[in-house]
């Protein structure tokens, strides 16, 4: 519940009769709260919204976010790094909440070009998907994936973390 999926699928309800498709995913969490979002998921969006109740092997689940668009993300809290985080490097849109502290991480700490999540009761359609990024995020956290990188982040933790210091 904390994704605020349902809050979403009303958000994009003006979009019902353009040719979209929305993909949930669902496979964790409140099996209840699954259920009823893809009961108003189906009622809005009939055959064009797709829950993914499943969990999917880490290769197939990168080739599904490979396939969007955009991401939309309307958690109130620190929540989906590993999806924003690809969706980024392959440098779709994504529209999160600028109160987040994933906000703050991603556009003003790393620089990223993302949209803010109240933007899209103003946008048209032609709007949220045909407008191109300003900027390339891949060239900008491409150096997450580096593997020299990464070791000096794990570096620090352990220093930090190191009882004998």
């Amino acid at each position: 519940p904390s994704n605020n999926h349902i809050e979403v699928l009303h958000l994009l309800e003006k979009f019902k009769d353009k040719n979209i498709n929305i993909f949930a995913p669902l496979s964790y969490g409140n099996a209840l709260y699954a259920e009823e979002v893809c009961k108003i998921g189906k009622e809005i969006f009939g055959d064009r919204f797709h829950p993914i109740l499943e969990f999917y092997p880490p290769e197939r689940y990168l080739e599904f976010l490979s396939m969007m668009d955009i991401g939309i993300f309307a958690h109130d809290r620190q929540q989906a790094i590993f999806n924003i985080t690809i969706l980024a490097y392959l440098n779709r849109r994504i529209f999160l909440k600028p109160n987040v502290s994933t906000w703050d991480y991603f556009v003003e700490e790393l620089g990223l070009e993302f949209y803010n999540y109240e933007d899209i009761n103003c946008n048209t359609f032609e709007d949220l998907f045909t407008t191109a990024l300003r900027t390339s995020n891949a060239d900008k956290i491409k150096h997450l994936f580096d593997e020299n990188y990464s070791r000096s982040v794990w570096n620090e933790i352990f220093k930090k973390s190191d009882p004998i210091k």
